[in-house]
């Protein structure tokens, strides 16, 4: 029995010191491991890396330092960079903007009024030495040259604008008007519209009294429609419309187109069968163009109708290849008689050319009037070319 106890004795003291043994080895081994801990944040953290550091050695904290210190260094200089940045892009902005201020207030006017004084400089320089009448008549007889060659009768009147200069081969023979009528027709009615008797809106009521065989529509509309000033104007100097024509003629009255003509220094009467010379037709340009410079917004909408004559292969077609602009023009064809009488500006000069013809068919008519246009535009850069050189 005593054994028995002794022997149970010996097992439980070597139970408790293997037990005691292990303890004590899993502490040594707690002891050389770190301890795993969460990193808090705000103040806890901070407050946690000081801890830490101060429990590193002297070496381990100097490599934190060190880092630290790089780290604060580099945020600066990024910091240093976009304030730079900042403020480099506002004086960008400063001096750009200051820039086109000056440039738009200062710059800008100058060179725009400089440009300006130079064109004009040019102009008056090119219109300050008009072609005289002597060289115009060298141009007449050029063109009677010609016209010896042409069968039937053709007149021709050329103005100058400019100088005043002019010139005519039978310039005061009688032609039909034919749709050329138009022409005296609508700038009386622009010139009362003008002088405030009279406005485009108002109305003219078509009548059977007014119909007549021709070109046009409104003689094909119902009686009693009614019709603008303006729209009938258009009518017939761009479609050469008869019935418009005589719907104005009896709207103005013809006494009232008679005094305007023959205080142009017409002597054709405005009474059935119409006429016109070439002088006459040269006249009215010449008067549109006076009246375009006094009333230009008033006048607009008939140059805007005078520009739109669709017929170019008469005196337009020798002008091609200069350069023309604007160019109005209005057309006349009677059987056997076909005339054009245009106003146009060539070389900062404007000029009034009118031909009618009788006699000739349609295409040699078109045929001589591009021609003659031909050697006015021949005639005029050879003329400033000697007056340049001169």
């Amino acid at each position: 029995m005593n054994t028995q106890r002794k022997k149970t004795r010996k097992s439980t003291s070597a139970l408790e010191k293997n037990s005691q043994m292990r303890r004590s080895a899993a502490s040594a081994r707690a002891t050389d491991q770190p301890t795993k801990v969460a990193q808090p944040s705000g103040k806890k953290a901070n407050s946690s890396r000081k801890r830490a550091t101060a429990t590193q050695s002297p070496r381990n904290r100097a490599q934190t330092a060190a880092t630290v210190s790089k780290h604060n260094k580099n945020r600066l200089k990024k910091r240093r960079l976009r304030i730079m940045r900042f403020f480099t892009v506002v004086a960008a902005a400063a001096v750009f903007g200051a820039g086109a201020f000056a440039l738009s207030k200062y710059v800008v006017p100058t060179v725009s009024k400089s440009i300006r004084a130079d064109w004009n400089l040019m102009l008056a320089s090119t219109a300050s030495v008009p072609f005289s009448q002597q060289e115009y008549n060298g141009l007449a007889k050029e063109m009677q040259t010609y016209l010896n060659t042409v069968p039937g009768t053709v007149g021709v009147s050329l103005l100058d604008v400019n100088s005043g200069a002019t010139l005519s081969i039978r310039g005061t023979a009688t032609f039909s008007a034919a749709e050329t009528l138009a022409l005296p027709v609508a700038m009386t009615l622009y010139s009362d519209i003008a002088q405030g008797l009279l406005k485009p809106t108002d109305t003219v009521t078509l009548t059977a009294a007014d119909l007549q065989a021709g070109p046009g529509y409104i003689g094909g509309m119902p009686l009693g429609t009614s019709f603008t000033y303006a729209q009938l104007a258009r009518a017939a100097i761009v479609r050469g419309d008869v019935v418009a024509i005589n719907m104005l003629m009896r709207a103005l009255g013809p006494d009232q187109v008679s005094r305007f003509s023959q205080g142009l220094g017409s002597a054709a009467p405005m009474t059935p069968p119409y006429t016109v010379t070439p002088v006459d037709l040269t006249k009215y340009m010449v008067t549109l163009y006076a009246m375009a410079q006094a009333h230009p917004s008033t006048l607009a909408p008939l140059l805007k109708d005078l520009a739109q004559v669709p017929t170019a292969d008469r005196l337009q077609a020798g002008l091609r290849g200069n350069s023309v602009a604007p160019f109005y023009h209005v057309l006349g064809n009677w059987p056997n008689q076909f005339h054009d009488s245009a106003l146009f500006v060539i070389a900062n000069r404007p000029l009034a050319l009118s031909v009618c013809t009788e006699g000739l068919n349609e295409a040699t008519a078109a045929i001589v009037e591009k021609n003659l246009s031909a050697m006015v535009g021949r005639f005029v850069n050879q003329q400033m070319t000697l007056h340049k050189f001169a």
